[in-house]
């Protein structure tokens, strides 16, 4: 039930980030004016953007992360495969807005996505280790 709870919110969580890029500019906009109104950040939007990047991505990295430490135990390898899978939806998700109106590709984007992911999977890693490992093993 577990792994079907994980691979489930994987999923939802790539959709979302499907569906947030698929909105076209006055959407898009839209929909960052009302998450500035509930969280009462009215002032700065285009940094509200990036930070939503920033956390799609974040969130991203957890989920996979814990839905592969389901299945084998999380190593280096798996961090960077988790880490290079982030990054090939964060470049397919900026080439996706290319194709809708209004919208377009930002390397920036990108790079704040893979921001996100990094620092989602080290702070996997080391609650990982800790709950694991421990610090004296």
């Amino acid at each position: 039930m577990k792994k079907f709870i994980l691979i489930s919110m994987v999923l939802i969580c790539l959709i979302m980030i499907f569906l947030f890029s698929n909105q076209d500019a006055t959407d898009s906009m839209n929909t960052t004016i009302k998450v500035s109104n509930v969280i009462n950040v009215n002032s700065n939007y285009g940094l509200l953007r990036k930070g939503g990047h920033f956390l799609e991505f974040f969130i991203l990295e957890l989920l996979l992360l814990s839905m592969i430490s389901l299945f084998k135990k999380i190593d280096f390898k798996y961090f960077i495969i988790s880490l290079l899978f982030c990054l090939l939806y964060a470049v397919s998700d900026e080439v996706h807005q290319l194709f809708i109106v209004g919208r377009s590709a930002q390397i920036i984007d990108v790079g704040i996505d893979f921001c996100g992911s990094v620092i989602g999977g080290i702070l996997f890693i080391l609650i990982y280790y800790i709950y694991n490992e421990g610090f004296n093993k």
